[in-house]
């Protein structure tokens, strides 16, 4: 059985003197009067059995009793006030907010985001990424988009699309087209993405035909995604294309498919609504929403002559 616990109020009342070093300064934090706090005080030490201040100095100073009260008062109402503080945040917090990858949101989310809020008017909704950001808190958010070969713990764990890799590059580069063979590719220069997920998708693509990726050019590497696209739009050479992220490029004649190359991998983006939690409805209306999207952007790149 837990013990008895003192007073709040009590509790509250020692928290402030000890922080501030002064019962007149807590009187005046807690908005009352001093007499007051050392009433709090004396009713505590009197519950207790002990002496929490040492009185005889001139300064306010804790018995060996006080500091051990101290330190565990001071580290719960901290944790009190961190989870109040929480809890205010998302209750003021009116949006929705949906954490993705840059690489998602910039070439496939926001292109059709405005297609979800003509649906749901009333839905505010703030798109975060967490590419870098080192303020970003998986607690605050809604629906969380991954990129993931595994299956992602959640409440709701929803497969947005899957992944086909082939080689890319900006029409401007005329070295590189549909025509080019696996043997001519090798002979180009191939653009890296250097991360966790990514490093190794030429050498996954090429070992379908029994050939090794050369390594990577120092200034051929990047480890930026918007980088990295961005260098093969500019025509700085080939590099690789994800399926469903680069179709609004190819469809806008801004990429072209190189060689006839493609591998399909077990991989793909997930959508994650985090668990421990109820789901929002607004959450649920969203992942509805971006999983039908998909279904119907895959639908048309399968089948471009159904209706």
């Amino acid at each position: 059985m837990r013990p008895k616990l003192p007073s709040l109020p009590a509790l509250a009342a020692f928290e402030a003197a000890v922080r501030h070093g002064s019962f007149t300064l807590a009187a005046r934090e807690r908005n009352v009067q001093q007499p007051a706090i050392s009433r709090r005080i004396a009713e505590l030490e009197d519950e207790l059995g002990v002496t929490l201040f040492d009185r005889t100095r001139p300064n306010l100073r804790l018995t060996a009793d006080g500091e051990r009260l101290a330190a565990a008062v001071g580290h719960g109402l901290g944790h009190i006030a961190q989870a109040v503080a929480l809890i205010r945040e998302r209750g003021a917090r009116p949006g929705l907010v949906v954490d993705v990858t840059i690489g998602f949101a910039s070439c496939w989310l926001l292109a059709r985001m405005a297609g979800f809020r003509a649906l749901y008017p009333d839905i505010e909704i703030q798109v975060t990424t967490r590419d870098g950001n080192r303020a970003f808190d998986a607690e605050r958010s809604d629906v969380i988009v991954l990129f993931s070969d595994d299956e992602e713990p959640g409440a709701i764990n929803r497969k947005i699309f899957g992944e086909t890799l082939f080689p890319v590059a900006s029409p401007a580069l005329d070295t590189a087209g549909p025509a080019m063979t696996p043997d001519d590719l090798l002979q180009s220069r191939l653009l890296f993405l250097r991360d966790r997920m990514h490093g190794g998708d030429w050498a996954l693509l090429l070992e379908d035909k029994g050939l090794a990726a050369p390594a990577p050019q120092a200034d051929a590497e990047f480890n930026s995604y918007i980088v990295y696209l961005q260098a093969i739009l500019n025509g700085e050479g080939i590099g690789l294309g994800w399926s469903h992220l680069m179709d609004d490029l190819l469809a806008a004649g801004r990429l072209q498919r190189v060689g006839t190359l493609a591998r399909t991998t077990p991989r793909g983006y997930v959508c994650v609504l985090p668990a421990g939690r109820t789901p929002r409805p607004e959450a649920l209306a969203f992942v509805d929403w971006v999983t039908a999207q998909a279904g119907a952007a895959t639908s048309a790149v399968r089948a471009p002559g159904s209706p």
